[in-house]
């Protein structure tokens, strides 16, 4: 087994063929957003479930409810972001704990919560006018359901996926610097000199330091021994303690 690694996958469009392609041998959970391109990752055409289970975004959630609350009164939207607050409360508490400990206090203190949630959103989705922003955000949280509460049964997993998300905003920012920058082919170097450096940032790496050892020396190493050039084996170059 490997140390933790990032990973940069290219695709030059959002089709959902290419998340397809990039996990076809992959069996675990992935944690996404409800985009309709990842639907195929959990079950196959023919409606079976693959070896992919889906973990929802409760940030995405949440977001759709706090939009309701923009347009003026909505008393439910806000009931639920008061809700989800005492939930993130939890999430607080816990981050950096051992998988088990977060577990163990997901299932104690955040699953009742969660139930809570749901009964109250199965309640009131009949009461709501239908095409309103909280009726669609209720229709949202009821249909990702299954997915939302799978947090609730592996430690290992986050609540939402915001960490995705930030580590994808630089690239957001960029992108259109980047529009002439070259081909296909170049969206996939770029994507494999990303997993390098936040690879190396995870491993707390300094990455223009890692870059610059890896570069010197890889012409002549020994093509048997690269994963002696991986970010967690060249320790020596750990950023100093802030």
């Amino acid at each position: 087994n490997y140390p933790p690694a990032v990973c940069y996958l290219y695709s030059h469009n959002r089709k959902g063929e290419h998340p397809q392609s990039h996990l076809q041998d992959y069996k675990g959970v992935v944690h996404a957003d409800a985009y309709s391109g990842y639907d195929k990752l959990y079950k196959d055409e023919d409606g079976k479930e693959t070896g992919i289970k889906e973990s929802a975004c409760w940030a995405h959630t949440r977001r759709k409810f706090y939009e309701a609350t923009l347009l003026g009164k909505a008393r439910i939207a806000s009931e639920v972001i008061t809700h989800l607050a005492k939930i993130y409360k939890i999430e607080d508490d816990v981050r950096g704990l051992d998988p088990g400990a977060r577990l163990k206090a997901r299932q104690e203190c955040s699953q009742p919560l969660i139930d809570e949630l749901f009964e109250r959103l199965k309640e009131v989705k009949d009461k709501v006018p239908p095409k309103g922003k909280t009726a669609t955000a209720i229709v949202y949280a009821l249909n990702q359901e299954e997915a939302l509460r799978r947090f609730l049964s592996d430690g290992r997993l986050e609540i939402d996926n915001n960490a995705a998300e930030r580590s994808l905003r630089g690239i957001a920012v960029g992108r259109k610097n980047w529009l002439f920058a070259g081909s296909n082919q170049g969206g996939k170097t770029a994507a494999n000199m990303l997993t390098l450096i936040e690879t190396a940032k995870l491993h707390d790496i300094d990455p223009w330091l890692y870059l610059q050892k890896v570069l010197t020396v890889i012409q002549g190493y020994n093509s048997q021994k690269l994963d002696d050039l991986m970010p967690w084996n060249i320790l020596q170059l750990k950023l100093p303690p802030e």
